[in-house]
């Protein structure tokens, strides 16, 4: 079962929430995921990791995959010399991640810039930046000013998406909507600040631009 399909660098990944399973296609071909001894670049590949997968997104060259409640694997293509051909292999690392810190569902997870913003099983709203720069993560927490209310949302289904400066989750079980905005001012200083919870019956939200710019459009979370 295809559950997330995702591309990253012209490889196409696909992975199922049944298994722990990822497949990625060659760089030519979306449909073609074979691959060598020793992998040539740009060939396919097969990973096995711990726990089911839960999400997968790109951040700078790697690509990170959530596994299970606690698991996250950043992976990344490194080229290496075999003899006289030029090969390359996937280089998987675990990051050190806490209890129940791992990516809540797929469609939670949003690219923010140069980080990834997703929500946790425990469930908080956490950022990660490029996992190159550090030795494991320590993600940052966005949610604390209005724990009480996420500890009490039903986040069923949640589904987040970056929009003019505002990282927007909605909790189709509750039809509520969390917003937070990010202001940057002359001097250069980013603050952050929550809405108010906002009564809206949407699900999935995506981005259109019909002719009248690039608007944002709730999907109905019943109909």
């Amino acid at each position: 079962a295809n559950d997330v399909i995702h591309v990253h660098e012209n490889q196409l990944i696909v992975v199922s929430y049944d298994d722990e399973q990822i497949y990625v296609s060659k760089n030519s071909s979306y449909y073609d995921f074979s691959f060598s001894t020793p992998r040539v670049s740009g060939e396919g590949a097969l990973l096995t990791l711990t726990d089911p997968v839960r999400a997968i997104n790109s951040l700078g060259s790697a690509f990170l995959v959530f596994c299970g409640n606690s698991t996250i694997f950043n992976n990344t293509f490194e080229q290496i010399a075999v003899g006289a051909t030029l090969a390359e292999t996937l280089k998987i690392k675990k990051l050190d991640v806490g209890v129940n810190q791992g990516a809540l569902n797929h469609e939670s997870v949003v690219a923010v810039g140069n980080a990834l913003a997703y929500l946790t099983n425990e469930t908080t709203l956490r950022f990660i930046e490029n996992p190159n720069n550090l030795t494991g993560i320590n993600p940052k927490t966005f949610s604390n000013p209005i724990k009480p209310d996420f500890d009490s949302e039903d986040w069923t289904d949640a589904f987040g998406i970056w929009y003019k400066n505002i990282l927007i989750y909605s909790a189709p079980a509750s039809s509520r909507s969390y917003m937070l905005n990010f202001v940057e001012d002359a001097d250069g200083k980013l603050s952050r600040f929550w809405n108010p919870p906002q009564v809206l019956p949407v699900g999935p939200m995506s981005i259109i631009d019909s002719g009248n710019g690039a608007l944002l459009h709730g999907h109905s979370n019943s109909v």
